[in-house]
């Protein structure tokens, strides 16, 4: 193996199949400790929708400032008019699919994916979401309302 390409191993050194990996991401994000995000940033409420969304903007606003590091990160793209519920957001790039792609782990990139679904759950969010890069889209779209909300607009 490239010793330049990473693989996803256990203790033991064996490879993690891909089931074994999508439980280990939901025991992970199922901890008590992560919980306590939905305390914080809660989907159902207007300041949690904004709490996610400064977060959101603040790593986008970080980006812009490091410029060395547009080609090896996520370049968010925002935008307000799209829908009336919740907040929304998408990028053109991503590093694991990135990885994944040059490295061959394509596999993987559906677990990476679920995994946003899962943090949208800790805060009380639905993720809404018609496009992947991982699918071969040409966008990751990411619509989160808060998972009380019916009909979301």
């Amino acid at each position: 193996m490239d010793n330049s390409l990473l693989a996803v191993r256990d203790i033991n050194h064996k490879y993690i199949v891909v089931d074994d990996l999508r439980q280990l991401a939901r025991d992970v994000l199922s901890m008590p400790a992560l919980k306590v995000m939905g305390l914080y940033i809660n989907g159902n409420r207007k300041s949690g929708v904004k709490r996610f969304r400064a977060m959101m903007e603040k790593d986008a606003d970080w980006l812009d400032k490091h410029p060395q590091y547009k080609n090896v990160s996520w370049d968010f793209n925002f935008d307000e008019t799209k829908h009336l519920d919740g907040f929304y957001y998408h990028f053109t790039q991503c590093p694991f699919n990135n990885f994944a792609r040059k490295g061959g782990y394509l596999e993987v990139l559906p677990v990476m994916c679920d995994i946003d679904y899962l943090t949208a759950k800790l805060m009380h969010f639905e993720l809404h979401r018609q496009h992947t890069l991982a699918s071969g889209g040409d966008i990751c779209d990411y619509w989160f309302v808060g998972d009380k909300i019916k009909n979301p607009k």
